[in-house]
């Protein structure tokens, strides 16, 4: 039963992580430019500034102009109040095509790259000292304040650009253009997500599960059953910590990659402000840093129970934090704090419910089946009883989190329907609504019928079910986080 679960599971997610090759999706999108896109200009422009959907992170910004005669020098980047980027352009351009090639990345770290170009077209067409042909570029600075502007005989207003996301392969996109979409990137935030639920879910199945099922069996079932339970769902938990700070590890280098090329992906030295300077280096610090703590107390659970479980406690809700401060919670306008708040929370609430479903159906139970006893079924009967309360108590908090979620993300009713973003969320919606149905018919229907085999059996059957839906939940998620929010 477990090895059909398992199938369930991996083939939802190869569903649900094929999402992303359809649609282009992703964040930091380019509302304008001046000098504006195909735009041909009379007087020779002192500066490019870039307005985007989220504020750009100064670190991870970079902005080049090149001419017909090699790259031009730009004055020293500026990140200004508006989520706006202006880099300077010291000396007079001379007549001819530009382009505009320029990456950023917002507080949730989602790189994107885009370009565009533009005319300039002097009187005479003579050209001006200093004309393009310098060897730097703008990149990340101090932030100095620019001003000024240029005009444009023809100015049409530079279209959108599609985004890439995040900690990923990096795109490059004319105004307007296509995009590719990383599907190597979206089993990542997979396998993270899916690491954090699980070891959340440990420590979840230790404080509801076991503590109430060690108030109800008698001291012989305590002996034999709650201290090999709770080895089981530690070693669950360590491989879990174990899984998310390997996949931060490649995370941090691909993320190195989409903002500073293959070739530099491993220099230190850029890899280091990145992580210092930016909200998503220290986001990731905190990641790596709670799933190494939690990963040492849950290996070091055997030894000292209650100490250990409280560390791995402690870790795994700074996990969910860190997770949340990466993500689109993090740029939310206005709303930032309370986004992050209710996203940790959104997260731990999940856990307990979906992360605990799983310690229990490849922990719990399996513990009390091999019970050399004939009231093993009694306490497969405990071990759902205690589950139940608690996931229905996480469940609707995941459920009223989510709610404040959707609304500061997607903004309005019709975004839900009218946009990409809105469509998958519901598609989020549905299959959770199914997860609670066949939870809800677990409870009321298989839960009664315990107390035999035939009722055990049908448990594992329904159970396995619902962790394969709940698979494709992670999976979804994990897709929904790289897509840029209706109000970008």
């Amino acid at each position: 039963m477990r090895t059909q679960a398992a199938r369930w599971a991996l083939s939802l997610c190869v569903a649900a992580l094929a999402l992303p090759l359809s649609t282009a999706w992703g964040h930091g999108l380019l509302r304008s430019a001046s000098p504006a896109a195909q735009s041909v200009l009379t007087e020779s422009p002192r500066e490019i500034r870039l307005i985007f959907s989220e504020a750009p992170e100064l670190t991870f910004t970079r902005i080049r102009l090149l001419g017909g005669s090699g790259e031009v020098t730009l004055g020293e980047l500026a990140i200004l109040p508006g989520k706006i980027a202006v880099a300077k352009i010291p000396a007079e351009l001379a007549s001819g095509e530009y382009r505009v090639e320029w990456s950023t990345a917002g507080a949730d770290g989602h790189p994107v790259k885009g370009q565009f170009t533009f005319t300039l077209r002097l009187a005479g067409a003579t050209p001006a000292a200093g004309a393009a042909g310098g060897t730097d570029a703008a990149g990340a600075g101090g932030a100095t304040a620019a001003a000024g502007g240029t005009q444009s005989t023809v100015p049409p207003p530079a279209e959108p650009s599609h985004a890439a996301q995040a900690g990923h392969a990096s795109v490059t996109n004319d105004m307007g253009g296509g995009m590719q979409t990383d599907i190597f990137s979206a089993i990542l935030r997979w396998l993270t997500l899916a690491g954090a639920i699980v070891a959340i879910g440990a420590v979840a199945f230790r404080l509801t599960v076991l503590a109430r099922v060690s108030l109800e069996v008698d001291r012989e079932i305590k002996t034999d059953y709650l201290p090999a339970a709770a080895r089981g769902a530690a070693i669950v938990g360590l491989i879990a910590a174990v899984i998310v700070a390997a996949v931060a590890i490649v995370r941090l280098f691909v993320q190195s990659r989409a903002m500073h090329g293959a070739g530099a992906m491993f220099d230190g030295a850029l890899i280091a402000p990145m992580l210092t300077d930016t909200n998503w280096g220290r986001a990731w610090l905190l990641q790596m840093g709670a799933a190494l703590t939690a990963a040492v107390s849950f290996a070091a659970i055997h030894r000292s129970r209650q100490v250990a479980w409280y560390v791995a406690g402690v870790s795994t809700a700074a996990l969910a934090v860190g997770l949340a401060l990466s993500s689109h919670a993090a740029s939310v306008p206005r709303l930032a704090l309370p986004s992050v708040v209710a996203n940790s929370i959104h997260t731990v609430a999940a856990s307990g419910w979906l992360g605990n479903l799983l310690v229990v159906f490849f922990v719990g139970l399996p513990l009390a089946w091999r019970l050399d006893r004939d009231d093993r079924w009694t306490v497969i009967r405990d071990v759902v009883n205690a589950f139940s309360p608690a996931a229905l108590g996480f469940g609707g908090l995941a459920g009223a989190t989510g709610v404040f979620m959707a609304w500061t993300h997607v903004g309005s009713f019709a975004a839900l329907t009218g946009t990409d973003y809105g469509r998958v969320l519901l598609l989020k919606v549905g299959l959770l609504s199914v997860t609670a149905l066949t939870g809800g018919y677990n409870w009321l229907r298989v839960r009664p019928s315990l107390g035999d085999q035939t009722g055990a059996l049908r448990l594992r059957r329904t159970a396995g079910i619902e962790l394969g839906i709940a698979a494709l939940v992670v999976a979804v998620t994990a897709v929904l986080v790289a897509m840029p929010m209706p109000m970008d």
